[in-house]
């Protein structure tokens, strides 16, 4: 199975508020992702993930994996409609898979497409905030103050064929501060995705149902709304199905998947 991809907490922090660009007299601040057209980041992202995995009553197979990617999220378009983002990750080995975010005009996660011409699975074993740490949080476009709290509900197009999940959960803004210069706000937030995939596997063709849930905290710099770092705990349970080749008789095997990945992603440009 290929390792899911998407931090180090605020560290020298001078916390209090900090009145910079996003923010005004009043106390409150825009946190949502409003970035440049053609604006370019690149992250590390340090990821452990450990799964389970039980098949027709078999004994548990458990695989802890650890790497270490690098991404790179190029902004396609950024308007009243909507903020488009590619993203670009490289793992150790040199392989590459490329993926188009896009955001509505209401700040929330709108799609996660694939660009190399291979279906994602409904992400898979992919978390959001693994693949693009900004989506998991869907911090609302207008002002917000510390302490505020909103509700995340969107209808999410996973795959860009029309495979859809409703993401939901909250997200809270814990504090504003400094961080090497710059004016940021921490936020924490808890989100639901539910996922059912289909991909190939060694034995025939996988079925995987079920949710994935996403705990995450995250700097954001004010500025944009873009991340700087972001530590998140991704836990997915599925049902699986592994069904035979075309032509045999075999029949399906079925079982379940525990997947948890922890990651941390730290800005680097």
């Amino acid at each position: 199975m290929r390792r899911a991809l998407p931090t180090a907490l605020l560290g020298t922090v001078a916390l209090g508020l900090s009145l910079g660009a996003g923010a005004c007299g009043d106390g409150t601040v825009r946190v949502d992702l409003r970035p440049d057209e053609g604006a370019t980041f690149r992250y590390e992202v340090r990821i452990t993930t450990e799964s389970e995995t039980v098949l027709a009553g078999g004994p548990p197979q458990v695989r802890t994996d650890d790497v270490l990617l690098v991404a790179e999220h190029t902004v396609l378009g950024s308007s009243d409609g909507g903020v488009r983002v590619e993203v670009v990750l490289a793992e150790p080995d040199g392989q590459q898979r490329s993926f188009e975010v896009t955001f509505d005009r209401g700040a929330q996660l709108e799609s996660i497409a694939p660009l190399d011409g291979a279906s994602n699975g409904a992400l898979g074993d992919l978390g959001l905030a693994e693949l693009f740490p900004a989506a998991a949080a869907g911090p609302p476009d207008r002002r917000l103050a510390p302490g505020d709290r909103w509700q995340v509900d969107a209808l999410v197009d996973l795959d860009g064929a029309g495979t859809t999940g409703r993401l939901s959960g909250d997200g809270h803004l814990i504090e504003l501060g400094v961080v090497e210069g710059r004016d940021v706000a921490r936020i924490e937030s808890e989100v639901t995705l539910p996922v059912r995939s289909v991909r190939p596997s060694p034995d025939g063709e996988l079925l995987l149902d079920g949710t994935q849930v996403t705990e995450q905290r995250a700097t954001r710099d004010l500025a944009d709304g873009s991340v700087r770092r972001a530590t998140s705990t991704t836990v997915g349970r599925y049902d699986l199905t592994v069904s035979p080749p075309a032509g045999t008789t075999s029949p399906p095997v079925t079982g379940t998947l525990r997947v948890t990945v922890t990651s941390e992603t730290r800005r680097v440009d």
